[in-house]
């Protein structure tokens, strides 16, 4: 997730925040899969509920920040499996954003921050709510860089440089083909958070 640093230029119903990684003199991380189970989904006790039971609204969701040190690895890493997932994960998916961004106030959520396996983020719009961008890929955008504290609240924080905006080309729920589109601020650090979340192969198979 995204947490609260100074800067401008962002907004929204959640705290502004940034997330930069890079990787270029640290060790190598550990890898872990996206989900500890392997399945799309990582169980959570509020699977359990009915959507129209009011003891489901009772249960904490189950969000697990990623915390720097590791990089994700999924077997969903293909426009196979993509295309056969988006469309039936979406609602399940969204759900668990919305309550993860709500309960912790944050503008951007990264796939396995709420128990998805696919390469996704959810970030903030004021029109739409929190829109699902999956396996976002980088197209050539010119842009200036920033130094971003990141900063989780399940452990330390780190800073780390990201591009401002970002060219990015998507699938979400909503269509077949691929969205393009110039994301700036949060939504711009979340998918490049997410770019440096998943293990590079995965990356190489969706590119």
């Amino acid at each position: 997730m995204l947490s609260a640093v100074a800067g401008s230029g962002a907004g929204g119903m959640f705290a502004l925040v940034a997330y930069l990684l890079t990787w270029t003199s640290d060790p190598p991380l550990e890898r872990i899969p996206a989900t500890a189970s392997g399945s799309v989904f990582e169980p959570w006790r509020m699977d359990g509920f009915s959507t129209f039971d009011d003891q489901r609204d009772l249960v904490e969701p189950e969000c697990t920040f990623w915390n720097t040190t590791v990089r994700y690895e999924s077997d969903l890493c293909s426009h196979f499996s993509l295309s056969r997932i988006v469309s039936t994960s979406a609602v399940q998916a969204h759900d668990r954003a919305l309550r993860c961004a709500a309960l912790h106030e944050v503008d951007c959520l990264l796939s396995p921050e709420i128990g998805l396996s696919i390469p996704a983020v959810f970030v903030y719009d004021e029109a739409e709510g929190m829109r699902l961008l999956v396996a976002p890929r980088m197209l050539p955008h010119p842009n200036e860089t920033r130094s971003i504290q990141w900063q989780n609240p399940d452990a330390r924080g780190a800073t780390f440089r990201f591009n401002l905006s970002v060219r990015v080309e998507y699938l979400n729920e909503k269509s077949r083909a691929p969205q393009v589109e110039v994301l700036e601020g949060v939504s711009a650090y979340c998918v490049q958070a997410l770019r440096a979340a998943f293990v590079p192969e995965c990356w190489n198979n969706l590119d």
